[in-house]
């Protein structure tokens, strides 16, 4: 799988008792194929699954699967503090036929370079579909840095860096030394560069409003976060 366009995570509405509106979710998808969009990717921080049940995300990828019937592909999230939680995800994933995984660094956990190739080398193990990286210091910490793309370039099948806060000097560096690695910039719909970055490599956008044909429409109000 080639990363090519707007990638955009689905966020995850929620019913006033909790728990998640599965008619909303729907809906969010629906929209989301309207307006063109080239992936959705669910099981993000954006959709709150640090706020979620280990069988409430399975359940989201399983329904979002069925809802968007290969209309656009579908990444699904396996972040988690616990390798083993990650793999699970995978491994789901790859039951219902999902096109690709969206990775990162185990959040709190402060994991040494090696300790995230490790990471992500067992995930890819677990479903052998492509891998989109999420690297996102300002939250977990710890950004991937040389020696972990050294560490993964030989042996996971295919990933591409999706990376906040990060600098165009560090992206072209990863690019020239590791060739199989491929750069995409996560970036908000309100950068004056999207809409050029995003035909000449993927991009993942961070807000529910798409840059898509329609822009005119109105994006599904993000529900207030479920409270912990």
């Amino acid at each position: 799988m080639k990363f090519e366009g707007i990638y955009t995570p689905a966020i995850t509405p929620l019913a006033a008792d909790g728990s998640i509106d599965k008619a909303a979710f729907a809906n969010v998808l629906e929209y989301l194929v309207e307006s063109k969009v080239h992936g959705v990717i669910i099981g993000g921080s954006t959709g709150e699954y640090y706020a979620h049940t280990t069988q409430e995300r399975l359940d989201l990828a399983a329904q979002a699967k069925d809802v968007l019937n290969g209309r656009l592909p579908l990444i699904v999230g396996t972040g988690g503090i616990r390798t083993e939680d990650a793999v699970t995800f995978a491994q789901h994933a790859k039951e219902i036929k999902a096109d690709a995984l969206l990775v990162g660094t185990p959040p709190y956990a402060l994991p040494t370079q090696q300790e995230i190739a490790d990471h992500v080398k067992a995930v890819d193990a677990a479903a052998g579909l492509p891998i989109m990286l999420y690297n996102y210091p300002g939250r977990m910490s710890v950004s991937m840095g040389e020696a972990f793309f050294d560490a993964i370039a030989d042996s996971v099948q295919a990933a591409t860096e999706s990376q906040s806060l990060n600098s165009a000097d560090v992206r072209r560096e990863v690019v020239r030394a590791h060739g199989r690695v491929l750069a995409a910039i996560a970036a908000q719909d309100s950068d004056a560069a999207f809409r050029r970055m995003q035909r000449h490599v993927g991009a993942y956008s961070s807000l529910v409003k798409t840059l898509a044909e329609d822009e005119g429409k109105t994006a599904p109000k993000k529900p207030a976060r479920r409270k912990r």
